[in-house]
């Protein structure tokens, strides 16, 4: 199987032709000689038909017989690289527990469900800007023209994003293998179809993945150099499969508990002998009643019952489910269940801890992919079109973290106080795009559009006159008020513009000089003045124009 990769063409293999230019870019920054006699090298497969009819047909459930015990000689085995049956085990795992389906199923999907893109490499040198823009049109044509499929479900097909989906896979089972089959195109062009191979199909005895041709091999066969794609994750299946046993043991005793003590017990008594009509007549109505958990006795006899239950809120069985769930959400997604289920984030960002942590998860699972598909799609596919080393890299786009009231609050402080603010660093943080040339633009409302809800409004009966002394008395507060805090906002301004290693007793030095320079505006009210004027024009006003 040694070899350069597993390479297909759409229909049948197609070398390819490269012109003089393409040639002599391939000299330029190469990291190595060219893989030779790549097109149509291998046209299938490494995974054929057969190898999945073999492990189909002698598929079982790992979960029927699994204890404790069992589960200690998996995780045993999954160490020294036999990792077939704790990966088959897993497998059941998380298809069978409702709270293992919900988190893992959050966790593959939380990155797919972002967009990528290919960018130039940082520190790019300028005389590589050409080959660059070269590499990241293949690379992007390559991204755009994948298939995924599963190599045991081929009806299993999609993108881009259902390939970062079947990666994440590595979260919880540590390895995430595709097998790559390249197709080269007529063009010029490179893509390829990306299977997704389980765990179960490979061993790590010496250290590194090796296939396993056969069902029941022990030994693999050492793969490809590029031809497959490893996502080594976190593997949190041990810790998680840990804790499924412990919740599925008292989860096994509930279920116990309630078929035996969820049903009354029905105690028939008679004076009649036994066997006597009489009581062959209460011992049938009694079997009607109750099939389960039902006697007769004569009223001289005495049934004693021993109550093992004891109260409802002594049981021990639901703390424990209830515990053992909370730990798996918190080791997959950074929260509780109540976190994940309300959909809610917090007012202020950091102010939530799980929420935090689930961010931090979440940029880890981000990294793990990204360079991944940099290592094992990007690297080889530049290497084969240009023999060179890649200019561009596959970068997943995240959404800039959202907003909150209290950043708003905090830049509507710094930008009042005179601090200057990036507006391209504004526009990102809130979500938003700047405008392009050409467009219609937002534009502040006008100065009277300014005053409060109501004013000048004559639907609601204020008279014209009033509504125009209103307005213009609103507009000269507005700059009476700015003179009158101009002491406060230098002072403000004046703390900020200390050195960091200062700025704190700054910041502390203005706020013990904030009383004594309110006492001060408090002397010259200007506003105070500008509302008594106010108030006697529409006195007057109100005086001469009303009717006796």
């Amino acid at each position: 199987m040694k070899g350069a990769g597993n390479i297909t063409p759409a229909a049948a293999p197609i070398p390819i032709k490269r012109s003089k230019k393409t040639a002599a870019r391939r000299s330029v920054g190469s990291s190595g000689p060219r893989p030779q006699k790549i097109a149509g090298e291998k046209t299938a497969s490494e995974v054929p038909i057969e190898r999945v009819q073999q492990y189909l047909r002698s598929r079982f459930n790992p979960l029927r017989a699994l204890t404790p015990e069992l589960l200690g000689f998996y995780i045993d085995r999954f160490k020294i690289g036999y990792i077939r049956q704790l990966s088959l085990a897993w497998d059941s795992i998380k298809d069978r527990d409702d709270t293992i389906r919900l988190v893992t199923n959050l966790a593959e999907k939380a990155v797919s469900r972002y967009d990528y893109q290919i960018e130039k490499i940082e520190n790019l040198d300028p005389s590589d800007e050409a080959a660059a823009e070269d590499q990241k049109e293949k690379i992007e044509y390559l991204f755009r023209n994948m298939t995924v499929t599963s190599a045991i479900d081929l009806n299993m097909q999609g993108g881009q994003k259902h390939l970062v989906k079947q990666m994440m896979d590595a979260k919880g089972a540590k390895y995430s293998v595709h097998e790559i089959v390249w197709q080269p195109q007529p063009d010029g062009n490179l893509t390829a179809q990306f299977r997704h191979t389980p765990a179960w199909f490979f061993e790590n005895i010496t250290g590194k993945l090796r296939y396993l041709p056969r069902e029941g091999d022990a030994y693999g066969v050492d793969l490809d150099e590029g031809g497959w794609m490893i996502t080594v994750g976190e593997g949190l299946m041990i810790a998680t499969a840990i804790a499924y046993m412990f919740k599925t043991l008292p989860l096994r005793d509930w279920i116990t508990y309630c078929e035996r003590n969820g049903m009354p017990a029905f105690i028939g008594t008679t004076d009649s002998p036994a066997e006597s009509a009489q009581w062959k007549a209460i011992v049938e109505a009694v079997r009607n009643l109750a099939s389960d958990y039902a006697a007769v006795k004569n009223s001289s006899e005495k049934i004693e019952v021993l109550d093992l239950k004891g109260s409802q809120a002594a049981l021990p069985y639901e703390p424990l489910v209830k515990r053992m769930d909370a730990k798996i959400a918190a080791m997959w997604r950074g929260g509780d269940l109540s976190t994940m289920s309300s959909g809610t984030r917090a007012q202020g960002r950091g102010s939530n801890r799980q929420e935090d942590e689930a961010e931090i998860l979440l940029d880890d699972d981000v990294a793990l992919i990204d360079e991944t598909i940099n290592s094992y799609v990007v690297k080889y596919a530049c290497e084969y079109l240009f023999g060179a080393a890649p200019l561009v890299r596959y970068a997943t786009i995240v959404p800039p973290k959202e907003a909150t009231a209290q950043d708003i609050t905090i830049d509507q402080f710094l930008v009042g106080a005179g601090a200057q603010l990036s507006v391209e660093d504004a526009m990102k943080r809130y979500g938003r795009v700047a405008a392009q040339q050409g467009e219609t633009l937002l534009t502040p409302p006008r100065q009277d559009e300014q005053l409060p809800a109501g004013l000048g409004n004559e639907r609601i009966g204020m008279d014209p006159a009033t509504a125009t002394l209103l307005k213009n008395a609103y507009r000269q507060l507005l700059p009476a008020q700015g003179a009158a805090l101009a002491p406060v906002r230098a002072r403000i301004e004046k703390a900020l513009a200390a050195p960091d290693e200062s700025l704190a007793n700054e910041i502390e030095s203005a706020l013990a000089d904030l009383p004594a320079l309110l006492k001060q505006i408090n002397l010259r009210p200007a506003t105070a003045r500008l509302l008594e004027n106010t108030f006697t024009s529409a006195l007057l006003d109100g005086l001469t124009t009303s009717t006796p």
